[in-house]
């Protein structure tokens, strides 16, 4: 029965080693909470290219680049792909507040949200 355990042990063990780390998931960029139901995320930065990955509610994403009006992002599961940037008002920040873009600010958007 104890080797049992320990074997069981070992194998959860090397299980979790396989899951991404929040703590470095963080450091990537400012992080956001899917408050929809959904957000579709695309292959590239572009309304033509597929959907290849659907966030859904509650989901945590990290900012990673921005261009021509898409954000790219890295789910906390390690897909990555963009977000129109009109999903962002879908989302919430670190804190749980709406997130809020502004084109004319975006030099400093990225980095004036919470974490």
């Amino acid at each position: 029965m104890k080797k049992l355990s320990k074997l069981f042990a070992v194998i959860l063990a090397a299980a979790f080693s396989f899951i991404p780390s929040l703590s470095a998931f963080a450091e990537d960029g400012p992080q956001v909470r899917v408050a929809s139901d959904f957000i579709n995320i695309h292959l590239g930065p572009a309304v033509e290219t597929p959907v290849f990955y659907v966030a859904e509610k509650d989901e945590w994403m990290v900012l990673k680049n921005r261009r021509t009006g898409w954000f790219k992002v890295q789910t906390e599961n390690g897909v990555e792909g963009w977000i129109s940037e009109n999903e962002l008002v879908f989302t919430l920040d670190g804190e749980g507040n709406p997130v809020t873009y502004n084109p004319s600010l975006v030099k400093n958007f990225i980095t004036n949200i919470s974490k």
